[in-house]
């Protein structure tokens, strides 16, 4: 299990950060089954998509889209496909599914409709293949307007983030974790937690519970975008629980950012994984350790660092850690 990097970048357009997303994930073993460029479509694995601009084989083309598949058995799949329009500043807009297993074969794909699953779930935007409706995956539409960068492992379980900062600001304005979870139920039949959000906007610090979206009840939750399967269905009633202490009756949040430096004038850093429940019934139930999250015990800016194991190891965005490269931050 070693994570691999790709940080501190300014892309010129979010199709250019999604396009390292792709050569980032194949690096960690991923495939690209499927790929078009908006005009040629190649379903044998030898990726259509080469370049980050527009034109032939690139990715900032009107419906260009791709799928990736994980290295291993179950062959879990994402599909990303930019939007229509095309120009300065357009690129923000995508559609996005997944599949635990399928795979997105069906449906007849072409140069620009994607193909369909019969275990899918649309993450992102609307519509139907034949004219879908994306949807922002970045909340900063203006091209090279934000730090972008991700990280994936090359080992199994395959976890990985893709974040971004708005350039001026350090306003988290794009997140998407592939987070499969352990300790999971025998009878959960997708061991996995997604998250994707293009619509953050709230100050970069964490806080009290309830102040702002970078709360861990809304940050993870805002938009009920913390999905994956409960009972067989997809669905998006995932919770990352909060750590809670009690002094005679009265409870305080301690994580995330809930706690003060420690006496050595140190962060504590919770060096453990994010739970997970599944909250579609009133009590809840087990979903799992995430492999990719942690909370953070202190309230600290997006794009600073934390070192657990090892120098610089994890970066903070909004009320939760990330790995990171051991660089320092572009904020």
């Amino acid at each position: 299990m070693a994570y691999i990097f790709d940080t501190n970048n300014t892309p010129a357009t979010a199709a250019d950060a999604i396009f390292r997303l792709k050569e980032l994930l194949k690096s960690a073993g991923w495939t690209t089954p499927w790929s078009s460029d908006g005009t040629t479509l190649k379903s044998d694995g030898s990726d259509q998509i080469t370049g980050a601009g527009s034109g032939a084989n690139g990715m900032d083309n009107a419906k260009a889209w791709f799928v990736v598949q994980e290295p291993a058995a179950p062959g879990r799949q994402f599909s990303f496909q930019r939007q229509n329009t095309v120009g300065a500043n357009t690129s923000y807009l995508w559609r996005v599914k997944y599949s635990k297993g399928a795979g997105f074969s069906g449906g007849t794909p072409t140069a620009t409709k994607v193909g369909s699953a019969t275990d899918e779930a649309v993450l992102l935007g609307t519509g139907t293949d034949a004219t879908p409706t994306m949807a922002a995956l970045f909340a900063t539409a203006t091209d090279a307007g934000f730090r972008w960068s991700a990280c994936a492992d090359n080992a199994s379980p395959y976890s990985w983030a893709s974040h971004a900062w708005v350039n001026t600001t350090a306003l988290p304005t794009h997140a998407l974790f592939f987070d499969p979870v352990t300790v999971s139920t025998a009878a959960d039949v997708d061991a996995v937690a997604i998250y994707i959000n293009g619509v953050i906007s709230a100050n970069a610090n964490g806080g009290v519970a309830g102040a702002g979206c970078c709360q861990y009840e809304s940050f993870l939750r805002n938009n009920a975008k913390l999905q994956g399967y409960y009972n067989g269905t997809f669905s998006t009633a995932l919770f990352a629980a909060a750590l809670m202490v009690s002094n005679t009756g009265t409870y305080k949040l301690v994580g995330p950012s809930g706690l003060d430096v420690n006496l050595d004038s140190k962060d504590d850093v919770f060096n453990v994984p994010i739970i997970y429940f599944n909250i579609a019934t009133n009590l809840g139930s087990w979903k799992g350790l995430s492999t990719l999250m942690k909370w953070p015990g202190v309230i600290r800016a997006t794009g600073s660092t934390l070192t657990t194991t090892g120098a610089k190891d994890r970066v903070i965005l909004c009320d939760i850690s990330l790995p990171w490269d051991g660089s320092t931050p572009t904020v």
